[in-house]
């Protein structure tokens, strides 16, 4: 009778045990399907990762795995567990077994993000001959019918989708793009209209409607709209470069409508942010400083995002001095992946390649999923003559954007420079750009690339009429160099230096300008604006402050649990050294406590911005691949820029 009830006794606690594990798994489960929702693809991400910890391989944590990894951007995590979840099976999670339509409408969305549009319609056709009712299969080859350029396949898909669910969003929002592809604007305002009454406050229909003003012309309600939609949105900030986008088209109606919301006090951090910018993009840089100014003494204290945008005010009026103290200002506040583009921006500019690779390298590290630092990487190693490196850069940031038209042309310029086909890059430029913009138009360029000189000129001029700006008179000079009218390019280079153009530190690295480097014209434009080092290919003198080296690699690392990247040479000298910023950083967000600056004086008092060169630091762990070095000293160097060393000589004592 005892053994009896001792046995009972064992097999309740076990399935009390499996009990309490079934329910921790339908707890995972639950919030990251609640996170997916929200879009908190990142918590989804490790709730997921947690389940699948306690069941490996199990379908649905592959596929709910797989839909937050392509939330954040993770194409190949997202890829593998997928394909993994093709071949697997629910187990516990039988109630929510996966059907398998989904896993190939899920597949095919991971494909089409990659760019593989053939592959991604295969796997929706096979979802639609497994089921024939599957809204998302359609809605989503519709979207990759559209990528190809086939809209009338793309409009049978959306319409398909359509009978089976007559108010679905995504179909009719699909439907207005082609309308808009097929220049019938009126057509798609008319739908998206109706869609508003559908859908009240949508962020998607008032862009694409904008779109369509726009194009049409109509920049005052293109304004309109996204200033309605600016005004419902709790977390504004991903909505306020759509907002002066439209607003700098049509600057003398915006500007005054926003001043007024400033001088109510109605959101006034907000229409501080978007007329600072305002300013900045049509060239009133004091007026933009301004702003920022006010901004912070409204708020009452300093932020990272402000200080960077004021030091990019700074850079462009070419007081780099005063810029790289708000980068560094805004990298103390908090890990600013802009400061960091930026500054890197400026030893580009300066000529200082390996200082703003190290900087550039710490913004693509903080923010991944930003193809403008891709774009700022390639230019960098293109200037080092590392074209292999720079191509790679540009097609990594094109797998983030596909639609960047800086990425594009240099990526196409490159390989057209390579004697490689570009054509594709410049005609998706062309496709893209419907509107001027106050910076950044590469359709002249990639007109001129296709040979269409004579339209390549009459979108220059277009550009020039609606926005003419240094950085857009900069950009015809870059056009007229490389159509060989070199007299129309130094006047065009002239007249962006006489608005305020300086980053004179590019025009070294230009291929465009090869044309102009031996004319007398350039050379006494040179002269004229004192720009000193400025012939093209000319390789940059080196700097005592720029301390790494081009052929230095670069090893992923982590100190004391924050990820890094480290360096090593061929120095048999035992030397270990860390920058005074990253020590700041570990400081400032906890991964060191002040008592690992070991010999700095006063170390209760220690202030992070004041930590003295030359002091020694405790790092508790420092891991790079499958080894960990514990409770080693580093030497702190003043340069903020230089990279983590170990000289060969340390890593062979390591090694024994």
């Amino acid at each position: 009778m005892i053994r009896a009830y001792t046995l009972l006794l064992v097999l309740a606690t076990l399935l009390v045990a499996d009990l309490k594990a079934a329910s921790a798994n339908e707890l995972e489960i639950g919030n990251g399907l609640v996170a997916i929702e929200e879009h908190r693809y990142d918590d989804a991400f490790k709730y997921f990762t947690n389940f699948l910890n306690d069941n490996s391989g199990n379908q649905v944590g592959l596929f709910y795995r797989s839909i937050a990894a392509l939330g954040i951007g993770d194409k190949a995590t997202a890829l593998a567990d997928i394909n993994k979840a093709m071949n697997a099976k629910a187990g516990i999670m039988k109630k929510k077994e996966i059907k398998k339509d989904e896993l190939l409408v899920q597949r095919g969305l991971v494909y089409l993000s990659m760019g593989q549009d053939n592959a991604a319609i295969t796997d929706f056709s096979l979802a639609l001959v497994v089921n024939p009712q599957n809204v998302n299969a359609y809605v989503s080859r519709g979207k990759a019918q559209a990528l190809k350029k086939d809209l009338d396949a793309s409009d049978n898909d959306y319409k398909q989708a359509l009978a089976l669910e007559e108010t679905n969003l995504q179909a009719n929002l699909g439907l207005a793009e082609n309308m808009t592809s097929r220049s019938d604007y009126n057509g798609a305002i008319g739908l998206l209209s109706k869609l508003n009454t559908l859908y009240p406050k949508n962020n998607a229909i008032y862009t694409q409607r904008g779109d369509a003003y726009q194009i049409m012309g109509k920049y005052k309600e293109a304004f309109d709209d996204a200033m309605e939609q600016i005004s419902f949105q709790e977390d504004y900030t991903k909505s306020m470069p759509l907002l002066s986008a439209r607003a700098i088209q049509c600057d003398t109606y915006s500007l005054p409508k926003i001043s007024q919301k400033v001088t109510s006090g109605e959101n006034l951090d907000l229409w501080l942010q978007v007329r600072a910018h305002i300013y900045s993009q049509l060239d009133r840089y004091d007026e933009a400083i301004a702003d920022y100014n006010k901004l912070e003494e409204t708020l009452g204290e300093e932020f990272a995002p402000v200080c960077a945008s004021r030091g990019n005010c700074y850079r462009s009026k070419g007081d780099y001095a005063k810029a790289c103290e708000e980068y560094k200002k805004a990298i103390y506040l908090e890990e600013n992946a802009d400061a960091y583009a930026n500054w890197s921006a400026v030893k580009y500019n300066e000529g200082k390649l390996d200082s703003a690779l190290v900087l550039v390298n710490k913004a693509v590290n903080t923010d991944p999923t930003n193809a403008t630092y891709y774009y700022l990487r390639g230019r960098i190693r293109e200037a080092q003559k590392n074209s292999d490196q720079a191509q790679r850069d540009y097609e990594m940031g094109l797998q983030v954007d596909r639609k960047n038209s800086d990425l594009l042309y240099a990526h196409g310029a490159l390989l057209a420079e390579r004697k490689k086909n570009g054509a594709n890059d410049f005609q998706n430029i062309c496709d893209n750009e419907k509107l001027p913009l106050p910076a950044h138009n590469r359709k002249p360029l990639a007109l001129h690339q296709q040979g269409r000189n004579t339209e390549a000129v009459e979108w220059q001029n277009k550009v020039l009429a609606k926005f003419p700006t240094a950085a857009n008179y900069y950009d015809a000079g870059l056009l007229y160099a490389s159509m060989d009218m070199q007299p129309k390019a130094v006047e065009m280079l002239d007249k962006a230096f006489n608005q305020g153009f300086s980053d004179f530190g590019k025009l070294k690295y230009e291929r465009e300008l090869k044309n102009l480097g031996t004319t007398p014209e350039y050379a006494a434009l040179l002269k004229k604006w004192a720009v000193a080092d400025a012939k093209p290919n000319r390789k940059p003198a080196s700097t005592k402050t720029d301390t790494t080296k081009n052929d230095l690699p670069v090893i992923p690392c982590t100190v004391d649990g924050m990820m890094l990247t480290f360096t090593t040479n061929s120095d048999t000298a035992k030397i270990f050294t860390i920058s005074i910023m990253d020590v700041q950083m570990l400081l400032k967000y906890g991964y060191m406590q002040k008592n690992d600056v070991v010999s700095q004086r006063d170390k209760d008092k220690l202030d992070i911005m004041g930590i003295e060169p030359g002091s020694e630091v405790v790092l508790r762990t420092f891991k790079w691949g499958n080894k960990t070095l514990r409770n080693v000293t580093a030497t702190i160097v003043e340069d903020p820029l230089a990279p983590i060393l170990l000289t060969q000589g340390m890593l062979n004592e390591i090694d024994k």
